[in-house]
């Protein structure tokens, strides 16, 4: 359960359990998505194809593709993907994010590519696409 901190809405950004299993499931393989997947005898789909860390628009693919699968459907409304996923992208190329934004990939690439499910992600901070680029321009 994450709740939202009005005061850091980058705090807890990405931290999702959910993602990584997405990911995992996306760029490694569906059984590894699963707890009890087996990291040392699958290469998975990213070795196969070359990958060896998560970049910002793999994180966006991975949020946008849950968001079609897990997110919540509104009758009569419209819910646009394209501005969805460069609403993740902005804020991870902004420039005060580029520590951050380092952080998180790190904090990716190890839990979906280096095998390491257990890991915990060292930094406190992590949050909506307007609302960060606000508290960014506000700091």
């Amino acid at each position: 359960d994450y709740k939202i901190n009005s005061n850091d809405l980058l705090e807890g950004l990405f931290k999702s359990s959910v993602l990584l299993k997405a990911a995992r499931h996306i760029f490694v393989s569906p059984s590894l998505a699963q707890e009890d997947g087996s990291w040392s005898t699958q290469a998975g789909n990213a070795a196969f194809n070359g990958m060896t860390r998560i970049t910002p628009a793999s994180i966006a693919y991975v949020v946008t593709s849950s968001e079609t699968v897990f997110g919540r459907k509104i009758k009569g409304s419209q819910f646009n993907l394209y501005a969805f996923y460069d609403n993740i992208l902005v804020p991870l190329g902004q420039p005060d994010m580029v520590e951050r934004t380092r952080l998180i990939l790190d904090y990716w690439t190890d839990n979906v590519l280096g095998g390491n499910p257990d890991a915990v992600f060292d930094d406190e901070d992590g949050g909506t696409a307007s609302a960060i680029l606000a508290q960014l321009c506000a700091a």
